[in-house]
């Protein structure tokens, strides 16, 4: 279905500068990528300080980093796949003011930005049923928007939404662990080092550690 899918969406590429504009802007800015997400996150937090709910989102947020190390471990690990928009048999359309070589030499299975988006909305989901749902509605037109300007095949966002929406819940089922008890004890002692912490996780989170990323692929360019 990877093709069928792919040429519907690409049919209303290259008809307007506007949409095509809209759709880049919604895949690539960090606002709509993690920090809504992030926001409705520290929404909860602070709305319910029972101590059970506040580890379970403290859960939720480590398995939405890990939901996006371990897609990237599928990429390197699996085939080598190439992006739509580099796929010569399609024959699409580029929408306009997109970069062909976007994500050039990256495998495009599965879909990392989608992990991180559909773990972040199972998280919240689980904590308030109503901004889950929104929130699962952001994720699912963010992923969306990728296939229309063929970065990604549909079946790379189901992978990595299914991958990191199953994380996901498992961290907010799994017995707390004791460690738990430490990270509100270190909260209530010394308050101004935690929500510093804090503040840097949600911070690399919100914006998919794309400094961290950058910096990585700095390093790695020059060993």
């Amino acid at each position: 279905m990877d093709f069928p899918i792919t040429l519907f969406f690409n049919q209303f590429a290259g008809r307007s500068r506007q949409l095509d504009s809209l759709v880049e802007f919604m895949s690539d800015t960090e606002l709509l990528n993690g920090a809504l997400f992030m926001s409705a996150i520290w929404l909860i937090w602070f709305r319910d300080n029972r101590d059970e709910h506040r580890i379970h989102l403290v859960m939720g947020v480590f398995t939405v980093v890990l939901s996006g190390a371990v897609s990237r471990l599928f990429q390197l690990a699996s085939p080598f796949r190439e992006r739509p928009i580099r796929n010569a048999s399609l024959h699409l359309i580029i929408p306009i003011g997109v970069n062909p070589d976007t994500l050039f030499g990256h495998s495009s299975f599965p879909s990392d930005t989608a992990a991180w988006l559909f773990a972040l909305s199972t998280v919240i989901w689980f904590n308030d049923r109503r901004i889950g749902a929104l929130a699962f509605v952001l994720a699912a037109v963010e992923a969306l928007s990728r296939v229309y300007l063929g970065y990604h095949w549909p079946s790379d966002i189901a992978a990595g939404a299914a991958l990191g929406a199953f994380l996901a819940a498992l961290s907010q089922r799994l017995p707390i662990p004791k460690l738990a008890n430490h990270i509100l004890r270190w909260e209530r002692t010394a308050t101004a080092s935690f929500y510093s912490l804090a503040f840097l996780v949600s911070y690399l989170v919100a914006t998919l550690f794309n400094e961290v990323r950058t910096i990585t692929g700095i390093i790695a360019n020059h060993l």
